[in-house]
């Protein structure tokens, strides 16, 4: 599998997470956060911030509005 592929599916699996947190669908913008990020580092560090954020959705609705790390910076 190359690159691309796994990254593409990590992002697909921490916008399921989100969804499945927050009990509907991404915003545009949040959708932005994930998806803007490719390298490792980056989603390994919004996974690890998401999973953290179990139980309380504002919280995640926040951090994918916040702009951290934000990619296109």
């Amino acid at each position: 599998m190359d690159n691309e592929q796994l990254v593409a599916d990590w992002q697909s699996k921490i916008g399921e997470l989100c969804t499945d947190m927050l009990g509907r669908q991404l915003t545009i913008e949040e959708s932005k956060f994930i998806y803007g990020h490719g390298g490792f580092l980056a989603l390994e560090a919004i996974h690890d911030h998401v999973q953290g954020l179990n139980g309380q959705p504002g919280a995640l609705a926040r951090y994918l509005t916040s702009g951290a790390g934000d990619a296109s910076a």
